[in-house]
């Protein structure tokens, strides 16, 4: 009951604080480039889209590795826990959906300043994405 608890808090955690974080995001993005968003659109954007998308994914993470870290049992030796199976690839396609989100943003400002298209955002997600599992898949062969 404990980790059940401990992770809706996780969860409420992450998402209230990657939804603030995006709008932080915005509002830094507009104070800095001077831009004006005379009729609303991309704050409503970000409040209303981007911000609840990226919230519920770190919400997510944080409570699935809340209830991870609550549950694993410190007692195992090093020779059980190397005949698991390996966790990592689960890992790499999650860094992976997460940096995809996070390539949406600069995208999206790129498309909201006129600069990109839609088929530019995507792609540009796409190779962020992309970039972050090859990264990751590179240090996972690395690491013994």
């Amino acid at each position: 009951m404990r980790v059940l608890i401990a992770s809706v808090f996780a969860f409420l955690g992450g998402a209230i604080g990657g939804w603030l974080a995006t709008m932080g995001f915005y509002l830094g993005y507009l104070a800095l480039t001077g831009a004006r968003d005379h009729d609303g659109g991309g704050a409503m954007a970000y409040g209303l889209v981007i911000g609840p998308v990226i919230a519920i994914v770190l919400g997510a993470a944080a409570a699935v590795g809340t209830a991870l870290r609550m549950t694993r049992d410190p007692q195992r030796s090093a020779v059980s826990r190397s005949a698991e199976p390996d966790g990592r690839p689960v890992r790499i396609l999650l860094w992976s959906c997460c940096a995809f989100l996070i390539g949406l943003v600069p995208g999206f400002l790129l498309f909201v300043a006129g600069l990109a298209t839609i088929a530019e955002t995507a792609a540009l997600a796409l190779l962020v994405a992309l970039a972050t599992g090859l990264v990751m898949l590179v240090r996972r062969r690395r690491a013994p």
